[in-house]
């Protein structure tokens, strides 16, 4: 497994895609419809933690479980009932297989 965090601004989230698109490009599979969806859930996880009391850090991982990989983004902002409209996207164009 492998496991980044970064601030939730501009560059961190930048930093979070190519460790995620690098890792799991290396792993044989579609590195950046990952970075991708990755992007789109810290963009929403960015808009939660402004709410000034949390601990504005993203942290992301990527792990193989069987014949997945799955890519993880953790956040301290509230909790969401969904992924974002984004990722959403992404998974109806068949970038994706899953998302929770």
């Amino acid at each position: 497994m492998i496991s980044v965090s970064a601030p939730a601004d501009s560059a961190g989230i930048e930093v979070l895609c190519a460790a995620v698109r690098s890792a799991v490009a290396l792993n044989g599979s579609d590195g950046d419809s990952a970075a991708l969806a990755l992007r789109q859930g810290a963009f929403g996880a960015q808009q939660r933690l402004r709410g000034g009391e949390e601990q504005a850090i993203l942290e992301a991982s990527v792990d193989i479980r069987g014949t997945e990989l799955v890519v993880t983004l953790r956040d301290s902002g509230e909790p969401v009932g969904s992924p974002p409209e984004g990722v959403l996207a992404l998974l109806g164009a068949g970038l994706l297989t899953a998302a929770d």
